[in-house]
């Protein structure tokens, strides 16, 4: 089986609108960032196949032992969009550095909406192409 045919094989993530992800993660008192975080990271491993999985990052969410290590996410996130990008001989739209968007009033709400917008750009080509 060639290459383009194994891409070809690949799930397409879930476009979602940038705008009700944020209004979720604003109203849901922490329970929609679990499960977009969840969604996310697992839609990206399967299309990639590397990289952290839907399970491993809500054990890293959930176990409140390890959950430090979710402070990584606002880096890692934008940081594997990138690479989703560029490995499929694009130009990175978005890099880890993204994530220091956080440190600003809604940073992390725009960071959110950046990185949404470039998954869903992603997804639409891919299903255009499909």
């Amino acid at each position: 089986m060639s290459e383009e045919e194994q891409q070809d094989e690949r799930p397409i993530g879930k476009v979602r609108n940038p705008i009700v992800v944020i209004i979720l993660f604003l109203f849901t008192f922490g329970i929609y960032p679990i499960i977009y975080y969840y969604k996310v990271f697992d839609e990206l491993y399967e299309y990639r196949g590397q990289g952290l999985t839907g399970i491993k990052a809500l054990i890293i969410i959930v176990f409140p032992v390890i959950q430090i290590l979710s402070i990584i996410f606002p880096w890692l996130l934008p940081a594997y969009v990138g690479k989703l990008f560029e490995e499929d001989d694009q130009e990175k739209p978005i890099n880890g550095l993204y994530g220091f968007l956080v440190i600003i009033p809604f940073g992390g709400l725009v960071l959110i909406y950046l990185i949404q917008a470039k998954l869903n750009q992603f997804w639409e080509e891919k299903a255009a192409t499909a």
